[in-house]
This record gives structure tokens, C-alpha cells and sequence, in this order.
């Protein structure tokens, strides 16, 4: 009984595999791409030089959050114990 269910499976993925192979080799035309429709555009040479834009606008700008910026501790600095340079 197994030995029947074998064979009948190995016959049906011998079908699928000769069928998959055929339908892969027809002979269709292929399609045509739909043609690009040209858009005019301009060309110049390249040229070094300066490009300035400038805008004069009127407004105000308001921060989104606002932190207070102030010392630990107040007081003045006596001296400072180091040189530019050292680590």
C-alpha cells in the first residue's frame, strides 16, 4: 500500500515538475514597453562664480523652552591655577 501511495506521489511531482518547465517555454510575444514621452529641458555650460541670495524679513522668534542660566555657587575668581596648554 505504501509502495502504490510512492509511486503515485513520485508520478504527480513528475507531472508538476514537466508542467512548470513547459508552461515556462511558450512562445509569447513580448511585451512592448509604452513609449516615454520627451520633456524639453535647458543646457548651459558650467561656470565658477558666486552665488548671493539675501531676504530682509520681519518677525520674532520665541524659544520652545527656556532655561535660567546661573552659577552653583556666586562669588569672584581670585585666580586661576592654570595655563592654556596644561591638562
Amino acid at each position: 500500500m505504501k509502495r502504490k501511495q510512492g509511486f503515485i506521489m513520485g508520478v504527480s511531482l513528475l507531472l508538476m515538475l514537466a508542467l512548470g518547465t513547459l508552461s515556462g517555454c511558450g512562445s509569447q510575444a513580448p511585451e512592448e514597453e509604452p513609449a516615454v514621452r520627451a520633456i524639453p529641458v535647458e543646457v548651459a555650460e558650467v561656470a565658477k562664480g558666486t552665488v548671493t541670495i539675501t531676504d530682509t524679513v520681519t518677525g520674532s522668534l520665541n524659544p520652545v523652552v527656556e532655561v535660567p542660566v546661573v552659577p552653583k555657587l556666586g562669588g569672584k575668581i581670585a585666580r586661576v591655577a592654570v595655563s592654556v596648554g596644561d591638562r
